[in-house]
């Protein structure tokens, strides 16, 4: 699918995978121009990873934390910048409740 949609950026949520994640990356990707940065997945939940064609983004990494990754993307071929966030949180409905609701 992404060689159809011929996408540049791609953000992929609850990827259920830890550790190294290169050559996967590259095997999804389709192509030698992917980097990455990624949330780890908790066991067999969660999990973040936005991919990018270096081709055409320089990105950077801008924080890491329990649940959401913050890339910095800039294109190459314009004076464009944009940041990229990835969220995968638990789904806690008490949590997820406003005070004095129901």
């Amino acid at each position: 699918m992404l060689l159809n949609w011929k996408a540049d950026v791609v953000c992929l949520q609850e990827t259920k995978i830890e550790g190294n994640i290169s050559n996967i990356v590259k095997e999804v990707w389709g192509s030698r121009w992917a980097d990455f940065v990624q949330l780890e997945a908790s066991g067999t939940k969660g999990g973040v990873v936005i991919i990018w064609d270096k081709r055409f983004w320089e990105g950077e990494l801008s924080s890491v934390g329990a649940h959401s990754v913050s890339c910095s993307l800039s294109r190459k071929d314009q004076d464009f910048k944009w940041h990229l966030i990835g969220v995968y949180a638990p789904n806690d409905r008490v949590r997820g409740r406003r005070p004095g609701g129901s």
